[in-house]
């Protein structure tokens, strides 16, 4: 629900957000350490380097991956749900949309690198050399 009411819609078993400029996919992945224990993912799919595919792509299609973290329990990245009620469950997931959603969504990509530079070495050979110019203005 937290994403849907940013506009994200289930789609191919992931949620996504079709923008102009943007294809923002937000997925459920199921862990092995546990039985209620559960990672969320999301990418970022750079519509100006793919030129014709703007479907919801896969998540591991995405220029850049990344998951939401959990900064208060210890667990980091991996979401215990028998452990949380709904209500912290939800807290969670909208500090992870406004962290990191919402920025792209309003600023563009480049504002992913800008608030997670380190990021930058896991992105896609694609999205660096798209990056290039922009990062060589800034310079």
């Amino acid at each position: 629900q937290c994403v849907k009411t940013q506009g994200f819609e289930y789609e191919n078993k992931n949620y996504c957000l079709n923008l102009d400029k943007i294809i923002i996919i937000i997925s459920v992945q199921k862990s092995n350490y546990g039985i209620d224990d559960y990672y969320i993912n999301y990418g970022f799919y750079v519509k100006d380097i793919h030129k014709n595919n703007f479907n919801c792509a896969k998540i591991t299609e995405c220029d850049i991956r990344g998951r939401f973290y959990d900064e208060t329990d210890g667990k980091g990245d991996l979401f215990s749900l028998g452990a949380l009620s709904s209500s912290e469950f939800e807290e969670i997931i909208n500090f992870n949309i406004r962290k990191v959603i919402v920025p792209v969504m309003e600023n563009g990509i480049e504002e992913y690198f800008k608030k997670f530079p380190n990021a930058f070495c896991a992105a896609k050979l694609s999205l660096k050399e798209y990056l290039e110019p922009a990062k060589e203005r800034r310079t």
